[in-house]
């Protein structure tokens, strides 16, 4: 079938002409074979959900592509942040790891020791076990007022 407006091929029975949106008379629509008038809810409705679809197809690369590759480009650069608070995060955590780990006192004991900094080792070792039992102190005196019920 041809469109009477812009003379290009369209598809037997169609309503719409898929170039140039003319809509089609009746007398258009037409079976090839017999070429009688369709009259045929079914097919007419087959032919208009046909335009419809490519319609909707054609609004679909008019507008929403552009707008999917808009998107896919944000989300492409917003990756290169998220990696990148991904890596700070991480050495964070490392670089924190390390300063509890290197400033305990049972390794730090242990470190002047084997460098033969025994009088050092002894100081550290007095002052943390001088120091767990000022906290073991605190807290039973806090624990004995709180079963005893008088305020802190």
């Amino acid at each position: 079938m041809i469109c009477p407006e812009c003379k290009k091929e369209i598809e037997d029975g169609s309503l719409f002409c898929n170039n140039c949106g003319t809509r089609l008379s009746e007398d258009n629509l037409q079976t090839k074979d017999a070429g009688e008038k369709t009259t045929d809810r079914s097919n007419i409705i087959k032919r208009l959900s046909a335009s419809l679809l490519e319609k909707t197809k054609a609004v679909d690369q008019k507008h929403i592509k552009p707008f999917r590759e808009k998107l896919m480009a944000r989300i492409g650069q917003n990756k290169k942040v998220y990696a990148y608070s991904a890596i700070a995060l991480v050495v964070t955590v490392i670089v924190v790891a390390g300063a509890i780990y290197l400033n305990n006192p049972v390794r730090k004991i242990e470190r002047l020791y084997n460098n033969g900094e025994y009088k050092k080792a002894r100081s550290v070792y007095s002052e943390t076990i001088a120091q767990e039992q000022n906290i073991a102190n605190v807290l039973s005196r806090k624990f004995a007022i709180c079963w005893s019920g008088q305020a802190l």
